[in-house]
């Protein structure tokens, strides 16, 4: 064979692997990944345990299409969607896992687990955006929300109490708060 028809055989047999590493863009081509994914089970998985249940237990089966986290005068409330929005209206729940109407009056209060306690510490302390109104006003009123150290939950009895401890405890004693932000001694009962 001459020179000329083995060039001719090389580039034929070699186009079609010089298109895939020239960088050639389809039209349909994806971006680089640049930020965490916001799933719906992402944000469902972040949620409290509380608020967690409530879903459950109202959901059922029904295909939940969002999840949004809303700040109101009662302190967070989580606005779930479904994906049959026809068949299914909004569901707002309480950070105490209380379903609330969307004027945020209770429509169905929460269940408090007299089992549960959650304690604080790197992984389980609360923030204080998962407190009640009537708790972080409470909380706010005593010392700012940058002089706070942990933030506790527990079951005392039939009552769900916060425990609010400072960085400075000479300063700012550590506080009991129950939900309805009723200040208390360390009284368990």
């Amino acid at each position: 064979m001459t020179r000329s028809i083995l060039k001719r055989l090389e580039l034929s047999l070699l186009a079609p692997f010089l298109g895939l590493f020239a960088g050639c863009e389809s039209p349909d081509h994806v971006p680089a990944y640049h930020a965490p994914l916001a799933s719906v089970g992402a944000r469902y998985g972040a949620l409290p345990a509380a608020v967690q249940n409530t879903i459950r237990a109202e959901s059922g089966s029904a295909e939940v299409r969002d999840i949004d986290k809303e700040i109101r005068t009662i302190g967070p409330v989580y606005k779930i969607t479904y994906a049959n929005d026809d068949m299914f209206p909004p569901l707002f729940v309480a950070g105490d896992g209380s379903v609330v109407n969307p004027d945020m009056t209770v429509a169905v209060g929460a269940v408090q687990d007299e089992t549960a306690v959650i304690k604080g510490g790197a992984a389980g302390s609360l923030s204080f955006s998962d407190l009640p109104g009537p708790v972080a006003k409470v909380a706010e009123q005593n010392a700012s929300r940058s002089e706070i150290h942990s933030i506790d939950k527990e079951s005392w009895g039939s009552r769900v109490v916060y425990i609010i401890s400072f960085k400075n405890e000479t300063l700012h004693p550590r506080l009991y708060i129950s939900t309805d932000g009723t200040v208390l001694h360390d009284v368990r009962h």
